[in-house]
């Protein structure tokens, strides 16, 4: 079985970020020895805000500022990398291609930003289409898709299962609530949605999310099909 993973660069601020790191690095040994071929993504997170946040300040344009955000999204990458040594290919993959080569020797590879202009989501979900994926992983800073933001509005609702196509009527809604929270890149949607395959949002915090989800089926977060 094939899968991307998404994993949201927040990990990377939590309080008890070394623990959730190393329950990332058991969930992946776990997948490997169970012959998984599994693609990751990992997102910049705080750190590529913060470099962003500093070159607008000093006037660099938009193109410049997606390069400081893939960058800091690949050091990110490379602390999983670090971890899991001999066990994954050993840098992070650069294009569609070096992914597809990686996959052939290592059941694991990692990448972060790879295209200026678009998010880790997109990268996740072009990837996954490219390698013939079973299905994506996206985990995310809440547990699932709810009809408001979680965060703001206490009545809000969890979405266990939902189609592409009302899930693109959510975003759409939701977008024009200030503040709201990002549930996946419009292209990764496009993509994923063209592409039939199945994806899951779910809690990052939790790594062992993706067990239950791949090797237990459970049904953990929201699965949009």
């Amino acid at each position: 079985m094939k899968a991307v993973v998404k994993i949201g660069g927040f990990i990377f601020s939590e309080r008890d970020a070394s623990e959730i790191l190393r329950g990332y690095v058991e969930v992946f040994y776990e997948l490997i020895k169970k012959k998984w071929k599994i693609a990751v993504v990992v997102g910049g997170g705080r750190l590529a805000r913060e470099r962003i946040e500093m070159a607008e300040k000093l006037g660099a344009n938009n193109f410049f500022c997606d390069l400081i955000g893939m960058e800091a999204a690949k050091l990110n990458s490379m602390v999983f990398i670090a971890a899991l040594k001999h066990h994954v290919y050993p840098k992070y993959i650069e294009s569609i291609e070096e992914a597809k080569l990686a996959l052939k020797s290592f059941e694991i590879c990692f990448a972060g930003g790879m295209f200026p202009g678009q998010s880790t989501d997109a990268v996740a979900a072009i990837l996954a289409e490219a390698l013939g994926a079973d299905i994506v992983v996206k985990c995310t800073s809440v547990d699932g898709v709810y009809t408001a933001d979680p965060r703001r509005v206490k009545n809000a609702e969890k979405i266990s299962k939902i189609t592409y196509k009302d899930l693109k009527l959510l975003l759409e809604k939701l977008k024009f609530q200030p503040g709201s929270y990002e549930l996946l890149d419009p292209v990764a949607l496009k993509v994923l949605e063209r592409s039939t395959i199945k994806l899951h949002i779910c809690n990052g915090s939790f790594p062992t999310n993706i067990l239950k989800i791949l090797l237990e089926k459970k049904e953990v977060g929201t699965e949009v099909t």
